[in-house]
């Protein structure tokens, strides 16, 4: 159960943008690397996350496959 917690958590926190390194430091890893273990995005979370970056970076690049 306490697991679920934490993956919920450091989830939560993807959702709101924080980079690894900030993930790591909310979660009191000493590694960027033991903060991956709570990541883990289904397809859904990876199609928002790669929307929220695509907004950042403009129009810059063309992601059409």
């Amino acid at each position: 159960l306490n697991h679920r917690f934490r993956h919920a958590f450091a989830m939560n926190l993807v959702e709101e943008n924080f980079s690894p390194n900030q993930l790591a430091r909310r979660m009191r890893h000493k590694s960027v690397s033991s903060s991956y273990k709570y990541y883990n995005p289904d397809e859904e979370d990876q199609f928002k996350i790669f929307e929220q970056y695509r907004e950042r970076i403009g129009e810059k690049y063309d992601f059409r496959l």
